[in-house]
């Protein structure tokens, strides 16, 4: 713990560079990352921030700290006296957020004095009174109150203090009774404006009341104006009033707006209303328009009765491609049984249906992941219809841990899968079957995947085949891949075969991948080569000896200077990074501070500076320190990498601290 204070300069450094560097990148990168430190005293010294005289210092602050208690009351010092509405709109919804997250420990009461101020003086008065809203104390509700006598005449501020009531109502559930009587007075009267009559209906949306129910009631059947009537219905659905729903049946019946037949089905299927099967059967197949017949298949699965299942199949044949996705997803959401998945089989299988709703039928049976009998269903669909070969493979790996206990997989159906990848003349199939065989690791598989890998015409396929035999056991397979990596013959695969190596890799294997790092081979070998020698530090418990350690970082150090390619120098400083032993800082420190300073490319700046990072280089603060003072380095963007690189520092050193694990 002796090396605590280590930490302490960087912190402060840090906040300084936070006041006083002019680019906005070096300050906002400082306070996003201190500020998800969760640590008091880097907060207490973002709240002083906050108070900043800067405009530009306290948005950014105020920014990293959405939802603090602590900058909460600077954060509304701000907000009544700023003039720009952007930054008003930023505050406010920094406000907002505070206020329903964490309004227990903010003093309300003074709160709601400060925002009466700014409303009596018209000041930010629409978003004061929002504000105001989140603030469900008694004072609140007599404010709303005479405000709403005071604005009696005028809509547009009515609107901004039925807002602020239907916050009110959504943090305490309920509302008071001259506030609620006052709303349902405005909601059910028709010459009040449709708009204002919405809002309030918001505020009864959010808590259940008799007055509330007889309004929804008045509104559905008898209101001229859909839109009252939509909403009144979606707030039958979030308040789950099942005694509604035969109002409801009759709207979506007989109502002439489609938005407010489609609002009425998806509301009987949250409310499990399952007198409406009927009628969502009949929309389903019957009403003109296409966003009803979606809703009314919605609900079917909402409802999830078994009942729906012929009433959905028909919705697959649909003409609207929405109405047949729909009606697939709540087939999904029946119970598969086994008369519904023979059913679903049945459709799969029928050569007479048509080709997309047999499509649809498989992905449904490819969800259904923990049934043996669909497995086996798959497998005849892949040996009969060859239009559904690749969707087939594809969903069956969701399958392959169903088929690896089946008895006759392997020797029933395995080999025609194996045959249709080395006969079938679709690529994106034959990709398809390497995938699957990748997932189901099946070592016979082997020579089928190295014949595609070495003779396949299309990239893609000799890819997938690479990534499927990387999922095989390196020991059956390994010494022959090695041997085929040094076949000349085989010179464009390297890429493929280092890939499969790398999943293998093991200590053994560094002076092959070392050997791949020639600046005159191809360029994507010496990437591979880089992630190579990655897996291998990665997959020993042994330590390398000083010796060897140091010639590889040379090695490294050496492609982070000079490769041509930027991709090869980023992988580069990234293998740095996994060499943790403090021995090594003389030589790779001073690498890394270089190409914070000197590189062009962002990519390899970012990971030297997280390499810095991940090894705790406390070697490295005096100098970036040094880096990022902005009247010492005028170059904004190696203030950036630098403070990066000292926060990466600081957050590692700071993690190895709590756990007690730093070397005293």
């Amino acid at each position: 713990m002796n090396d605590l204070p280590n930490i302490a300069p960087i912190h402060e450094v840090l906040i300084r560079t936070l006041k006083e560097d002019p680019d906005l990148q070096v300050k906002s990168l400082i306070a996003t990352q201190l500020a998800q430190r969760n640590s008091f005293p880097l907060t207490q010294k973002l709240i002083e921030l906050s108070k900043s005289p800067h405009p530009e210092v306290r948005e950014i602050v105020a920014t990293s700290l959405e939802g603090h208690i602590e900058v909460f009351d600077s954060m509304l010092d701000w907000f009544e006296v700023e003039k720009d509405s952007v930054t008003i709109e930023k505050l406010f919804l920094s406000l907002a957020s505070t206020l329903q997250n964490v309004s227990d420990e903010i003093n309300l009461n003074k709160t709601v004095k400060r925002l009466g101020i700014l409303i009596e003086k018209r000041h930010q008065l629409n978003k004061a009174l929002e504000l105001l809203g989140y603030c469900n104390v008694p004072i609140s509700e007599q404010l709303f109150m005479n405000l709403l006598h005071k604005y009696r005449f005028n809509d547009k501020i009515r609107a901004s203090i039925l807002r602020g009531i239907s916050h009110f109502a959504w943090k305490s559930h309920t509302l008071p009774d001259k506030l609620l009587t006052h709303i349902v007075s405005i909601v059910g009267t028709s010459f009040e404006s449709p708009e204002l009559r919405e809002i309030g209906l918001d505020a009864l949306g959010k808590i259940g009341n008799k007055e509330v129910i007889d309004v929804l009631e008045l509104i559905i059947e008898t209101d001229r104006h859909p839109v009252l009537r939509r909403k009144a219905i979606e707030i039958i659905g979030k308040q789950g009033l099942v005694e509604l729903s035969p109002l409801l049946i009759e709207r979506l019946r007989y109502d002439g707006v489609s938005d407010v037949r489609r609002a009425a089905a998806i509301t009987l299927g949250k409310t499990a209303s399952f007198e409406a099967l009927p009628v969502l059967a009949e929309t389903l197949e019957t009403d003109p328009s296409f966003i009803v017949r979606e809703a009314s298949a919605e609900a079917l699965g909402l409802l999830r009765s078994q009942q729906a299942l012929v009433s959905l199949l028909k919705g697959l044949e649909d003409h609207d491609s929405y109405v047949r996705a729909t009606s697939a997803w709540s087939i999904e959401q029946l119970q598969p049984n086994h008369e519904l998945i023979q059913r679903i089989c049945g459709a799969a299988r029928s050569i007479g249906q048509e080709l997309r709703i047999r499509r649809g039928m498989v992905a449904l049976l490819g969800r259904m992941t923990s049934n043996p009998k669909v497995a086996k269903c798959l497998l005849i669909i892949f040996n009969e219809d060859q239009a559904l070969r690749e969707l087939v493979i594809e969903v069956l790996e969701n399958f392959v841990s169903v088929l690896r206990v089946e008895n006759d997989f392997l020797e029933n159906h395995l080999p025609f899968i194996l045959e249709t990848l080395a006969t079938s003349e679709s690529f994106s199939l034959r990709a398809a079957i390497c995938s699957f065989l990748g997932h189901l690791q099946e070592s016979s598989t082997y020579p089928f995947l190295i014949d595609r890998l070495l003779y396949d015409e299309d990239a893609f396929v000799q890819r997938q085949a690479a990534w499927a035999i990387s999922n095989l056991r390196p020991t059956d397979h390994k010494s022959n891949i090695s041997v085929m990596l040094q076949d000349k013959n085989h010179q464009n695969l390297v890429p493929l075969f280092l890939e499969i190596l790398t999943e293998w890799a093991d200590f053994s294997d560094l002076p092959l991948a070392l050997s791949y790092l020639e600046s005159d081979l191809d360029v994507e070998w010496r990437q591979r080569a880089v992630e190579f020698i990655i897996a291998i530090i990665d997959s020993t418990d042994l330590s390398f000896d000083y010796d060897l350690s140091h010639s590889i970082i040379k090695k490294l150090i050496l492609v982070l200077q000079e490769d041509e390619t930027n991709t090869v120098r980023a992988a580069a400083a990234h293998a740095l990074s996994h060499f943790y032993n403090i021995e090594f800082d003389p030589i790779i420190t001073p690498a890394l501070l270089q190409a914070i300073k000197t590189e062009r490319i962002y990519s390899v700046r970012e990971l030297a500076a997280e390499a810095l990072g991940f090894r705790g280089g406390l070697s490295a603060v005096p100098e970036l320190i040094h880096l990022i003072q902005h009247e010492l380095e005028k170059d904004p963007s190696i203030r950036y990498f630098s403070s990066l690189a000292l926060l990466n520092i600081e957050a590692q050193v700071a993690k190895k601290l709590m756990k007690g694990k730093l070397e005293v």
